[in-house]
C-alpha cells in the first residue's frame, strides 16, 4: 500500500514515463565526461589519472561508511561499561550477516549495470534496476519477519554476560525493521556505481552517513536512547539515502518509470545473485564468527576487537575505492569490447591500490593511540586495544590484493570463481585455523583471520593470472 501511494504521487508529479520493454533496447551514447573518466587512452599517466578520477569520490564515500560504524562505536563506547560496545559489535555482526548475505543486490547489480552502460543500453539499465528493487522489497519484508521471529530468539539463548544479551536484542530489534530500506539501498548503490558517475554517488553516500552520525549521537547519547537509538539512527539514515538515490536515478535516466521490469531476461541477474549470495555468506560467516567468539571470550575482548575491526573497515573501504574503479572500468571496457583500455585500467588500478594500502598501513601505525582514543574514552579498553594493535596495522598490505581483484572479477561478471575462492578460503583455511588455535584466545582469532586473508589474496591473484587474464586479453 505504501509503495503504491508513492508511485501514484511520483506519477502525478510527472516523474514517471511509461515504456515498452518488448521493443528493441535503445542505444544511447554515454555522457562524454563519464566516457573520459572510464576510458584511459594509451598513456599510462592518463590511465592513472582516469583511475584516480573514478576512485577518489568512492574513497571518500567508502571511508565514510565505516566512519558511520565508528561513530556508533564511539557513542556506545561512551555509555556505561563495556556491554553497550559489545552489544553494537555482536548485534551489528548478526544484522550485517543477514543483510549483506543479500549484498548481491549491490555487487551483481554493479557489474551487470556497468556492462549495460558500456553497451549504451538505456532500457537494459532500467530493467536491471527495476528487477533489483522488486527483489529488494520482497526479500527485505521476509528478512524483517525472520529477524524478529528466528534470529533474535537465537541471540537470546547465547551464554552472554548479564546485560549484554538484553542490549544486543534492543539493537537488532530496531534494525530488522529497516530491512527493505537496507536492501533497496544496496540495489540503488550498485546500479549508480555501474553508471560510473562516482561523484554524484559519493555525495549521496557521504550525506547519508553524515545524517547517520548526527542521529546516532543525538538519539543514542544525548537523548539517552542507548543502543536502540543508535539502531534507529541507522534506519532513518537509510531512508534518506534511498530518497537521494532515487533522485539520482531520475537525473540519470530522465524518468523514474519506464515500464514494469521484463523478467524474460532475468536469468543472468538471478545466476549472478545466487553466486554472490554464496560468497557473501562465506565472507560474513568469518566476521560474524569472529565477533561471536570474541563476545564468548569476554565483553572486554569483544570491545577490543570491535575497535580493531572498525579501524580495519575504515582502511578497507578506502582501498575499495580503487576496487570499485576497477569494477567500473572493467565492465565498461568489456561492454565496449576495448581490450587495450582494459589492460591500462587494470595496471593503473593495481598500482593505485598497492600505494593506498601502504599509506593506510603507515597511517594506522603512526596514529594508533589517536585512532583508538577516538573510539573509546575508557582507559582499560584503549590500553588493551593498543597492546594487540600489531595484529591490525600491517593487514592492508595483504588485503588490498583480494579487494582489487574483487572489483575486476565483478566488472568481468566472473562471479563463479569469486564465490568458489571465498568458500575454499573460509572452509579450508579460516575455520580449521580457528579450531586449531582456540586455546590461544584472542590471538587465535587473529591467526585464523590472517590465514584467511592470505589464502584469499593468493588464490584470486593466481586465478587472475592463469585463467581470467588470458580470456580477457
Amino acid at each position: 500500500m505504501f509503495q503504491s501511494q508513492i508511485l501514484a504521487l511520483l506519477f502525478s508529479a510527472g516523474l514517471f514515463r511509461p515504456g515498452n520493454y518488448c521493443q528493441t533496447p535503445a542505444k544511447v551514447q554515454p555522457p562524454k565526461d563519464l566516457m573520459i573518466a572510464t576510458t584511459p587512452n594509451n598513456s599510462k599517466a592518463q590511465a592513472l589519472l582516469a583511475a584516480w578520477k573514478l576512485a577518489w569520490p568512492l574513497i571518500v564515500a567508502n571511508a565514510s561508511l565505516p566512519l558511520m560504524a565508528a561513530v556508533d562505536t564511539a557513542v556506545a563506547g561512551r555509555l556505561d561499561g563495556p556491554q553497550p560496545l559489545a552489544a553494537i559489535a555482536l548485534g551489528g555482526a548478526w544484522v550485517t550477516l543477514v543483510f549483506w548475505a543479500f549484498g548481491f543486490l549491490r555487487i551483481a547489480m554493479g557489474g551487470l549495470a556497468a556492462q549495460a552502460f558500456g553497451r549504451g543500453d538505456r532500457h537494459d539499465s532500467w530493467n536491471l534496476l527495476a528487477q533489483g528493487l522488486v527483489i529488494a522489497v520482497a526479500i527485505g519484508a521476509a528478512l524483517s519477519v525472520a529477524g524478529w521471529w528466528l534470529i533474535d530468539p537465537v541471540l537470546a539463548r547465547l551464554a552472554l554476560e548479564p546485560g549484554l544479551g538484553q542490549q544486543t536484542l534492543a539493537y537488532t530489534g530496531v534494525r530488522w525493521g529497516g530491512a527493505i530500506l537496507a536492501l533497496a539501498y544496496y540495489a540503488l548503490h550498485g546500479w549508480l556505481m555501474g553508471q560510473g558517475n562516482t561523484r554524484a554517488l559519493a555525495v549521496v553516500l557521504v550525506a547519508t552517513n553524515l545524517i547517520n552520525m548526527a542521529l546516532s549521537a543525538g538519539l543514542g547519547l544525548w537523548a539517552g536512547q542507548g543502543v536502540a537509538g543508535i539502531a534507529l539512527a541507522t534506519v532513518l539514515s537509510q531512508l534518506a539515502g534511498v530518497a537521494m538515490a532515487v533522485w539520482l536515478v531520475h537525473r540519470q535516466l530522465g524518468s523514474l518509470w519506464m515500464g514494469w521490469p521484463n523478467w524474460a531476461g532475468a536469468r543472468q541477474l538471478f545466476s549472478a545473485n545466487a553466486l554472490v549470495f554464496v560468497r557473501a555468506l562465506a565472507l560474513l560467516a568469518v566476521f560474524t564468527w569472529f565477533n561471536t567468539q570474541s563476545a564468548l571470550l569476554s565483553a572486554m575482548d569483544a570491545a577490543v576487537n570491535a575497535i580493531l575491526l572498525t579501524l580495519l573497515a575504515v582502511a578497507a573501504y578506502s582501498l575499495d575505492g580503487f576496487a570499485d574503479a576497477a569494477e567500473i572500468q572493467t565492465g565498461h571496457a568489456i561492454g565496449r569490447r576495448d581490450p587495450s583500455a582494459l589492460r591500462l585500467a587494470l595496471w593503473a588500478g593495481a598500482v593505485c591500490s598497492l600505494t593506498s594500502a601502504a599509506l593506510a598501513s603507515l597511517l594506522l601505525w603512526l596514529g594508533a593511540p589517536w585512532w583508538v582514543g577516538l573510539l573509546s574514552n575508557q582507559a582499560a579498553i584503549s590500553d588493551q586495544a593498543l597492546a594487540v594493535f600489531w595484529w591490525l596495522a600491517p593487514l592492508p598490505l595483504v588485503a588490498w590484493i583480494s579487494y582489487f581483484f574483487d572489483g575486476v572479477f565483478i566488472g568481468a561478471n566472473r562471479f563463479k570463481p569469486m564465490a568458489w575462492i571465498m568458500l575454499a578460503s573460509t572452509g579450508l583455511v579460516y575455520f580449521p585455523l580457528w579450531y586449531a588455535t582456540q586455546g590461544a584466545g584472542l590471538a587465535g582469532l587473529w591467526i585464523a583471520f590472517w590465514g584467511w586473508q592470505l589464502a584469499r589474496a593468493g588464490a584470486m591473484a593466481c586465478f587472475f593470472k592463469w585463467r581470467l587474464w588470458p580470456s580477457l586479453g
